[in-house]
């Protein structure tokens, strides 16, 4: 019966796992998931219409964005991205410019300086940009240990019901989990249950509904 039970939960096991190697690939590309939503915005500003100074504009910033990205010097590089946000803010390169400054703080572990940038492209996002932004400053407070900034964050973004909340809840109950909020935690996962995952995360949901509904049931 042992034997069984142990076959039963490898399985489990190996799920949670999974779980976890994904959250280490999201943290790690926060990047891609905010600038994917960028280049949107980009593209609609651009269609939309700029005038032949902002094209003009654009294109000078376009160049030494170039320049800075070739830069090998790191030093060098940063200090290039400074001077597109300086001389040419508010064009597409001057945003590329604040994640490329973002991106380089965030490898070199200066998340203070990650989020003062991040928080820069927030503060002057406009609707689901906005959202995206909440992610990644949520990244950035879960990296450093402050859990309830970082819940705050994706709650934001879990509500504004653009499809992130299929990222952001499982962002919600793990950072729960971290401050050891069983309740909320699974109020989280059964937000999840909601929006009607299959395979993997199904099973995934329901371990975890289970293993906390009998952590919260054995307490006095």
């Amino acid at each position: 019966m042992a034997k069984e039970k142990r076959k039963e939960d490898k399985p489990t096991e190996e799920l949670l796992v999974l779980h976890e190697k994904w959250v280490h690939f999201a943290q790690r590309h926060i990047r891609e998931i905010v600038v994917a939503a960028i280049a949107i915005v980009l593209v609609v500003a651009v269609w939309s219409g700029f005038s032949y100074y902002q094209k003009q504009k654009a294109e000078k910033a376009a160049v030494l964005l170039t320049q800075a990205i070739m830069t090998q010097d790191q030093n060098q590089r940063e200090s290039l991205y400074q001077q597109i946000i300086k001389k040419y803010g508010g064009t597409p390169a001057a945003l590329e410019a604040r994640m490329a400054l973002f991106e380089e703080y965030y490898s070199q572990k200066k998340f203070d300086k990650a989020f003062s940038e991040l928080k820069q492209i927030e503060s002057k996002a406009r609707g689901d940009l906005k959202y995206f932004s909440f992610l990644g400053l949520g990244y950035v407070n879960e990296e450093q240990k402050k859990f309830p900034e970082a819940e705050a964050d994706y709650m934001k973004a879990a509500k504004a019901r653009i499809g992130l909340e299929k990222v952001a809840y499982w962002d919600l109950a793990r950072v729960a989990e971290l401050q050891n909020k069983t309740k909320e935690a699974i109020n989280y996962y059964e937000e999840l249950m909601a929006l009607q995952p299959v395979g993997e995360k199904l099973t995934f949901i329901q371990v975890k509904l289970a293993r906390l509904e009998n952590k919260q049931g054995q307490k006095p």
